[in-house]
């Protein structure tokens, strides 16, 4: 009986070829741009689609994922490539409005969206490229597409370049220590892949920053735009970002409300002068009942809520948002009044950043929000800074602890200092990390 083969060329370039031989289901590649890590990963895509084998792959054919920050993204940066690795290989479906390619063996390359990533909930993959991860929410990775790997223990790669302290320098500083992970930092100096005379040119012609973050992988070169990304680095480096356990006073939160994955919440204790910043809940995709129900079961003893100026707007149920949470079982819930010049609320958010304090793994994501929080840059190709804030998943956390500065500035906190009678001091460990 005849059997249709398909027989696959691929010209890796000399620093991928590691990548595509490795063993180790786990994977970070720090790479600088035009240094063609998105070619690289979807070549392994179509590579694993032929090669792979695995048990029960009769009762659910081989699916793969490629991520990008946007679906814009996804579709310029990856769609391309596959269609053009894959035109000459018989019997390929490919579908232009959904993003996905199946092979003739069934088994199918789907691309998709960092900004609608609770969309995967319930699917699996056998392999996922994670592109840009700089650029995607602290936990998406942890609480959407990890877990989509688990049934097929399916392998993962995170790939970029550096955009500052985030998830994607935290997986590549994770990548160097465990010996499971294959780990490679890829600068423009050392690969070779940028003649030098033009290396040198843009060198000459950027920002200093820019070009060591774009071309030679720091992570610690600032990013333009940023709002809050030294004070986040400030609290780090003084200390103020440590692991201890809350006092034993009330708790207050701030919220920034939306849709309920785009809605935060940020739990603080008053300590004097001192601001606590000991929890967050955010990117949970909870109904109004549910998120009353876990709060209540984190067991704090609540001292109030500091809800947005939006939070008094009739719903379409008649109610509006304060006076649902208070019917769902809050207590002294509060609307702040609004303060119409953003920079002035940035400000008086700065400003109090000496006196805030971190618990460390609890507001992990937080600090993650408040590092990439940032003012648009201009669509003309300059690169100047306007004055427009970018609204992506780190403006819902970020808004919400700017809530903290902007019940300050109408005296909302000042009342309660009196009845924040301080116990014991916290339990810091020493160590703190990021």
């Amino acid at each position: 009986m005849a059997t249709n083969k398909t027989r696959l060329t691929l010209k890796p370039r000399n620093w991928v070829r590691p990548y595509l031989q490795r063993t180790e289901d786990r994977a970070c590649l720090v790479v600088h741009r035009r240094g063609g890590k998105s070619f690289g990963c979807l070549q392994d895509l179509i590579l694993k689609c032929h090669t792979y084998k695995r048990k029960g792959m009769k009762s659910a054919p081989l699916r793969y994922a490629y991520f990008a920050p946007t679906q814009a993204q996804a579709k310029k940066i990856a769609w391309s490539y596959l269609k053009t690795f894959t035109h000459q290989i018989p019997g390929v479906i490919k579908n232009e409005s959904e993003l996905w390619i199946r092979f003739q063996n069934g088994s199918e390359i789907g691309l998709y969206s960092g900004e609608a990533v609770e969309r995967c909930r319930g699917l699996y993959f056998d392999g996922c490229i994670i592109d840009e991860a700089g650029d995607f929410k602290s936990d998406a990775w942890e609480a959407v597409i990890e877990p989509c790997l688990i049934d097929y223990k399916g392998w993962a790669t995170f790939v970029g370049t550096p955009k500052g302290k985030n998830l994607f320098w935290r997986i590549y500083q994770h990548s160097l220590k465990d010996p499971e992970w294959f780990s490679l930092c890829l600068k423009a100096s050392d690969s070779g892949l940028i003649p030098p005379d033009q290396l040198a040119r843009m060198k000459a012609t950027r920002d200093a920053s820019v070009f060591e973050r774009e071309f030679e992988c720091s992570f610690s070169s600032d990013i333009p735009g940023t709002i809050y990304a030294k004070e986040v680095e400030d609290a780090l480096r003084l200390g103020h970002v440590c692991d201890f356990e809350p006092n034993r006073v009330p708790v207050w939160t701030t919220w920034d409300i939306g849709s309920p994955v785009n809605t935060a919440v940020i739990y603080f204790q008053l300590e004097g002068l001192r601001r606590t910043v000991i929890d967050c809940d955010i990117s949970a995709s909870m109904t109004l009942e549910e998120r009353v129900g876990h709060m209540q079961a984190k067991g704090y003893d609540y001292g109030g809520h500091l809800l947005p100026h939006d939070s008094a707007a009739r719903q379409p149920n008649g109610l509006t948002f304060a006076e649902e949470l208070r019917k769902a079982g809050l207590s002294n819930v509060q609307t702040i009044p609004r303060t119409h010049d953003k920079e002035l609320r940035i400000n008086a958010t700065k400003k109090a950043f000496p006196n805030i304090w971190f618990r460390d793994k609890q507001t992990t994501h937080l600090r993650d929000a408040l590092s990439q929080y940032h003012y648009k840059e201009s669509t003309d190709g300059t690169g100047w800074i306007t004055n427009k804030i970018s609204h992506g998943w780190e403006s819902h956390p970020s808004d919400a602890f700017s809530m903290l500065a902007e019940a300050e500035l109408h005296d909302m906190l000042s009342d309660q200092q009196s009845h924040a009678k301080r116990r014991r001091r916290p339990r810091i460990n020493a160590g703190s990390g990021y």
